[in-house]
């Protein structure tokens, strides 16, 4: 009754821990031997999401000192979140350059793309955007509001390949990359 069957091997601990071994390799080498995951480099247009009338321009979902880019639209800065617009006087897109300070003055107006032909016409007041919370456009054209191209553009910045064209001449070069080291 008690006798062993010849061709049954007895459960030792060292057993359990060798098919445990086995196991974890064979879930462990297929991670160790893939590659990483890649998406291609971002191509394509970006603008700030405007919260509670800032832009948000670093991307993390609030408005504050951190949120700043010179040269952002035209020769116009972002400070703090706000548009540093008070040279444009009346016209729409104009692109000036500020003067470094956010004041009762940067008022302005801007004509963007939205796929209606006569765009998105979105007021500063104070520096702040009057607009709900959102991206704001990534082309802006008051001439000609319902084309999309970034060329033909007043402002636009796009990613190409990863890289940033924020000059809106639809390829990388040295401006974009002394405008980016700017920021």
């Amino acid at each position: 009754m008690g006798d062993a069957h010849p061709d049954t091997r007895p459960r030792t601990p060292q057993r359990t821990l060798f098919l445990a071994l086995v196991t974890l390799l064979a879930l462990c080498i297929p991670l160790l031997l893939a590659g990483p995951v890649g998406a291609g480099p971002l191509t394509g247009g970006f603008s700030p999401t405007i919260v509670g009338g800032g832009a948000d321009v670093n991307g993390n979902g609030i408005v504050n000192t951190a949120d700043d880019a010179n040269a952002f639209y035209g020769d116009t800065s972002i400070i703090d979140g706000k548009l540093d617009c008070d040279a444009w006087g009346v016209a729409a897109n104009d692109g000036g350059q500020g003067d470094g300070a956010i004041t009762n003055a940067d008022d302005c107006s801007l004509i963007g793309y939205d796929g209606t032909p006569d765009g998105v016409t979105i007021d500063v007041i104070d520096g702040l955007f009057q607009v709900g919370n959102g991206p704001l456009p990534t082309v802006f054209n008051a001439g000609d509001p319902n084309n999309p191209d970034i060329g033909d553009s007043d402002f636009a910045w796009s990613a190409i390949d990863g890289r940033v064209d924020s000059n809106g001449n639809e390829a990388i070069d040295s401006d974009d990359d002394e405008r980016c080291r700017s920021n």
